[in-house]
């Protein structure tokens, strides 16, 4: 039996493509009797699947893999074990000790013990829900029903029914799920926006932006000052200088170098807590500054813009190419 394991930074690669060599091993029973290194450089799908078949490889053991290179690579015989997320000593101990499977490394199943996180007891009274157990394993990517993608309820004694929710969040939920079932269009997340918070009769709505998203902002608040009262606030409000205060005087957002000016989330929250605003919205926040933010405002909290400067402000594109998953397992692995 002949397993072909792509290896990058010691590690299941996390894409095939972006891998550094693959390592095949070559099994006898329980037993590792041969490993061997093929190495690669700018490696396409079709050099990888000639290189799988010319080492005979039975079964590929991988990190993510699509639909239409899945099904290239079983054309060609090969079966697949995805989402594979280890070290290579880790994989070679789970091949040889019969444990590895799909999913594995996500969940605490190092030795091959399945564990079911859910167990039925009978509560107090008449409440049979059952009791949550091993919460620190939950990984519903790694859940083998996956009841919720045949719209079965999964965990039931995580459901509160609609006399037991809190009220605004009864109208939270029933407001997302009108969005939700339009079906005549597919809504972008702006229009969504509206909707929901016309649904909800919001009226002021406060947005905690960042400064290097000046201009996007203010092409939203003409927008949405349309249907609301709208309150931005800069994420530099009230911050404090962290350069030599005698720096060049600032004339214009685009010219001046706002970078000696920490950022003030807290400043944010508290001035649109005093406005009373319904709803606030992140635009552009730094990770870390918008969780600040996000913990001191009084009003329920929505992103709608990240800030992504090498992705045009979108970091989903970063898993969906081989150069930035490349560079993001580089600068894990340094820290690390």
């Amino acid at each position: 039996m002949c397993y072909a394991i792509p290896i990058f930074a010691d590690r299941v690669a996390p894409r095939c493509t972006i891998a550094e060599y693959i390592l095949f091993l070559i099994l006898k029973g329980n037993r590792i009797v041969s490993r061997k290194r093929i190495k690669l450089k700018n490696c396409t799908w079709l050099d990888l699947i000639q290189i799988l078949d010319s080492q005979d490889t039975d079964i590929l053991i991988c990190g993510g893999i699509g639909k239409a290179m899945r099904e290239a690579v079983e054309g060609h015989g090969i079966m697949i074990m995805d989402n594979v997320c280890c070290s290579a000593d880790q994989v070679q101990y789970a091949v040889e000790g019969g444990t590895i499977c799909s999913g594995y490394g996500f969940s605490a199943k190092e030795k091959g013990q399945s564990q079911n996180l859910m167990q039925a007891e009978t509560g107090s009274g008449n409440d049979e829900r059952p009791a949550l157990l091993n919460l620190e394993s939950i990984d519903c990517l790694a859940c083998k029903d996956k009841v919720c993608l045949r719209g079965e309820i999964c965990r039931p004694g995580l459901r509160r029914d609609n006399e037991e929710m809190n009220p605004a969040t009864r109208m939270m939920l029933e407001s997302s799920l009108d969005v939700m079932a339009e079906k005549e269009r597919t809504l972008c997340r702006l229009t969504e926006l509206i909707y929901f918070c016309l649904g909800m009769k919001y009226r002021r709505i406060g947005i905690a932006f960042c400064i290097e998203m000046f201009e996007q902002t203010e092409i939203l608040v003409r927008l949405l000052r349309r249907f609301f009262d709208v309150y931005p606030v800069c994420c530099k409000i009230g911050g404090r200088r962290t350069f030599d205060p005698h720096s060049s005087s600032i004339l214009s957002y685009d010219k001046a170098d706002f970078s000696n000016i920490a950022c003030n989330p807290e400043a944010q929250a508290r001035m649109l807590n005093k406005i009373e605003t319904d709803i606030n919205l992140i635009v552009g926040l730094c990770i870390g500054v918008d969780c600040i933010f996000s913990r001191e405002s009084k009003a329920p909290v929505s992103t709608l813009f990240v800030k992504d400067k090498s992705l045009a402000h979108n970091p989903v594109g970063a898993l969906y190419s081989d150069y930035y998953l490349k560079e993001i397992t580089k600068t894990k692995v340094g820290k690390t």
